[in-house]
């Protein structure tokens, strides 16, 4: 059975998490250094008021980080809410990430990635093949201490890597990057396999991750592996941001 997104929203957030955190007026504000969007952006709880001191609010705590404010839009916010803070604090809609999961299969594993702990020389290789800044290897770091229950890293060598976490009955896979030279070889797929295999070991029955809609041949790839699409997100970021 698919996890209702509310449980799927609490356990991403469970392993891929910022002690830099607020509420207010009904949003959740994260903020890790402008790492990652989704922990430095504000996402809704219930019912947010959306009147415009709210707004002033929540700029003003983004702006002390020297970020803009931006919101994460998830089907858990109503279409009513999603319409009064586009129009009426001038956001404008940027990038479709999909979540997608699957259950776990008992017997998944792979004799080809082996599983490590997710030291500082891993860290370094995860933001290297992921294409980030260098400067966030403390960030990512730090990401990774924080998060509310096990987790480790998957590698080929230095070709291809992945992170993987469980929060209850549930697996998450973040951050899976395969080197430009070695692609379209099965690296990703033995990455993902080696990933369930160590979660459901740990007692998780579903695995998930998100993907940027953009990544075609990502999709085609976690597709091919039994991945379906569970819901979408999107993000509303400040015109003048």
């Amino acid at each position: 059975m698919t996890p209702a997104i509310a449980v799927l929203e609490e356990a991403g957030y469970a392993l891929w998490s910022t002690p830099d955190r607020a509420e207010i007026d009904g949003w959740v504000l994260r903020s890790v250094h402008g790492f990652t969007r989704r922990l430095n952006s504000a996402t809704a709880i219930g019912t947010p008021s959306v009147d415009s001191d709210t707004r002033r609010r929540l700029e003003a705590w983004f702006g002390r980080r020297s970020l803009p404010l931006v919101i994460r839009v998830t089907p858990s916010m109503s279409e009513a809410t999603v319409e009064t803070i586009t129009q009426a604090w001038g956001l404008e809609p940027e990038d479709v990430t999909h979540v997608m999961g699957r259950a776990i299969d008992p017997a998944a594993g792979s004799d080809a990635a082996e599983v490590c702990d997710p030291d500082d020389e891993f860290v370094e290789l995860l933001c290297e093949l992921n294409g980030r800044d260098m400067a966030h290897v403390g960030d990512f770091r730090a990401t990774i201490d924080h998060a509310r229950g096990p987790m480790a890293g998957i590698r080929i060598g230095t070709d291809a890597v992945g992170l993987v976490g469980v929060h209850g009955d549930l697996s998450a896979v973040f951050s899976v990057a395969v080197a430009p030279a070695v692609r379209r070889r099965g690296l990703g797929t033995n990455i993902m396999a080696a990933a369930m295999g160590w979660a459901h070991e740990r007692g998780a029955t579903y695995q998930f991750h998100q993907v940027y809609g953009g990544n075609t041949s990502a999709i085609a790839m976690y597709r091919s592996l039994g991945y379906s699409t569970i819901y979408d997100y999107h993000y509303l970021r400040s015109v003048e941001g």
